[in-house]
């Protein structure tokens, strides 16, 4: 018999007026503005583009004092940003517009890697810039931000609006593109009906990059070149490489919605190219990918479109992508995939591959784990998977996915997994209906082994059930509970809750409750000024706190509200170890900070 456990999810909550969305994940603090120059003296009239110029090459920290009402400054020409420390704080009331006639900043190039400088915004909007489509210099997109050759920038709570790159130049971005970049950073930023030739809302080429906490929507990649460099690739972000100057970097989007973005050949909300022979890797964790589209026919990647090197999925959701060629969800290309607590549901192709499209090259591997594959279609093979490659499979839900198209008559409820290499299923798997799977040039009815269940999980339709991203829950009596297998399986589910006794198939589990942060019970983090971050979460041995005050004792309480630890004042670093698997809360001793921790075996 199943455990019942009403599980708490904290909100962290912000103070600024523009942020994008709820913050999901541990996100690093925006910039501490240390002995800041004023841009403006209190009145609108006093903030004009020189004097802003002015501060800009002086360097150094700039805050906004326009006024207490907003304000937006439009420019005639562009900010020059030399090759110096600038941060920019427009404190929510600062808009910069381009005009739809200039763009917003050009950071210079650096002369080196060592000579890496700062562009940090934070707290503004930045809305209408542009560039001019010649059609014949390189890498002129950017319409909001240009970095160039050797720079970091760092990016926190702004609005990108309405930033339009060129079309015909290539790699041209929309509103951000930066090149060889040490260190490139989003957090809590929003990207809104921005486009260019490629990455309508961010590109980047050889820039180690963290998309933390972002909205994306109704951004386009608006080439149709042919080419990676012209290819209308990646709606919203277009990620060319991270390695650069020797380094072996990683590329992460973590809390990020990208929902509704357009690319006109591969990638609909986004296309990650990376490099054979590298060894960097690509993470999304926490995200939602919704309604994105890919539009010419013959193209890849509905929701997302990935080349080269080790992908991890973790905790996010693919719904209603399409695209006409292959991958309504997701396409992946000479890739070490893992995927774990993942929903993909009613994404659509004309080709292969309804939810998951993996294709060739040297490395085709891919790992599922209690992952939902619903109402996913393909006109041809693999409603839910298309693989060409090595497949395991387990603690994993296929319901109701459709191979053909709904308008002719030989739509059926089959080829779920269409596999063209070896397919290794272990057990806790369920499937409905019964359908069959394509090995190579073979059709077995059933599965290829014995451990998939066939039986209606009775999956609920997709909605907010707690947790970051939207899952589908499972009803009492669902078969799909308690037939997953525990070694391997998560800690927690999709949303965070913790996988009970037996785990259940699929990506929810079913029997932990998520609660609101008003709600009552012992479990409680109400009360508090903030969220602490804490690095990692879930973690198994310890957990560092990244913003916590050296003053403050820090202490750990358990589900029933009783303290189980007890961490001296200063303590940056919390032991988990021979504690229970479960829930916990850190709270500081003054308790004006707090935060959930998952503890994981």
């Amino acid at each position: 018999m199943k455990k019942y456990y009403l599980i708490l999810f904290a909100i962290l909550s912000g103070d600024l007026v523009t942020q994008a969305q709820t913050p999901i994940c541990p996100a690093p603090p925006p910039i501490t503005m240390t002995n800041p120059v004023s841009f403006g003296n209190g009145t609108p009239g006093s903030c004009t583009q020189a004097a802003l110029q002015q501060l800009i090459n002086a360097g150094g920290n700039i805050v906004c004092n326009c006024g207490p009402a907003p304000y937006t400054l439009t420019l005639t020409s562009t900010l020059q940003v030399p090759n110096v420390r600038v941060v920019i704080d427009g404190l929510n009331r600062l808009t910069i517009s381009g005009g739809n006639t200039v763009r917003i900043f050009d950071k210079a190039t650096a002369a080196g890697p060592g000579d890496a400088t700062l562009l940090g915004l934070q707290n503004m909007i930045l809305r209408d810039g542009f560039v001019v489509d010649n059609g014949t210099d390189d890498r002129l997109g950017g319409a909001a931000i240009r970095g160039r050759a050797n720079g970091r920038l760092q990016v926190t709570n702004v609005q990108f609006i309405n930033n339009v790159g060129p079309v015909l130049q290539s790699d041209a971005c929309g509103a951000v593109h930066t090149v060889v970049y040490d260190d490139v950073s989003f957090v809590g930023c929003s990207f809104t009906n921005n486009r260019g030739a490629n990455g309508g809302a961010v590109g980047t080429i050889g820039s180690a990059q963290r998309f933390i906490n972002c909205l994306f929507e109704n951004n386009q990649a608006t080439g149709t070149g042919g080419t990676f460099d012209k290819g209308g690739i990646g709606g919203a972000v277009y990620v060319d490489g991270v390695d650069q100057n020797g380094v072996t970097n990683t590329m992460s989007l973590c809390g990020c919605q990208l929902r509704r973005n357009t690319a006109n050949q591969q990638g609909g909300a986004a296309a990650l190219i990376f490099y054979e022979n590298k060894e960097s890797t690509a993470t999304i964790d926490r995200c939602t990918f919704e309604d994105n589209t890919v539009n010419s026919d013959g193209d890849l990647g509905g929701g997302l479109y990935y080349l080269n090197g080790p992908l991890t999925l973790t905790n996010s959701t693919f719904a209603r992508n399409t695209t006409p060629g292959a991958g309504g969800g997701v396409w992946l290309t000479n890739t070490l995939l893992n995927v774990r607590n993942c929903t993909f549901t009613g994404n659509v192709t004309a080709g292969l591959g309804g939810g998951l499209a993996i294709s060739g090259g040297a490395e085709k591997r891919a790992n599922l784990l209690n992952t939902t594959f619903s109402a996913n279609r393909a006109g041809n093979f693999g409603s839910a998977i298309f693989n060409i490659g090595t497949l395991t499979l387990g603690n994993s839900i296929f319901y109701n996915n459709l191979t053909g198209s709904a308008n002719q008559s030989n739509a059926y409820a089959g080829g779920t997994i269409n596999n063209g290499s070896e397919l290794t299923v272990a057990a806790g798997n369920l499937q409905w209906p019964e359908n069959f799977v394509v090995d190579g040039n073979t059709v077995r009815e059933g599965w290829l082994t014995n451990d998939v269940l066939v039986a209606d999980a009775r999956l609920a339709p997709l909605a907010n059930n707690g947790g970051p991203t939207p899952t589908q829950a499972l009803p009492a009596g669902s078969p799909a509970i308690n037939i997953g297998t525990a070694p391997g399986a998560p800690a927690t589910d999709q949303r965070g809750a913790p996988r009970v006794g037996q785990p259940d198939a699929g990506a929810y589990e079913f029997g932990s409750t998520p609660l609101s942060t008003t709600s009552g019970g012992p479990l409680t983090t109400s009360g508090a000024d903030r969220a602490l971050l804490i690095f990692p979460n879930p973690a198994s041995r310890s957990v560092r706190l990244v913003d916590a005050s050296p003053k403050a004792a820090t202490e750990l309480f358990d589900g029933l509200g009783r303290m189980v630890r007890h961490y001296k004042p200063g303590a940056m670093t919390l032991d988990l170890s021979g504690l229970a698997a479960g829930l916990y809360v850190v709270r500081t001793a003054d308790g004006r900070a707090t935060q959930l921790v998952v503890r994981e075996e």
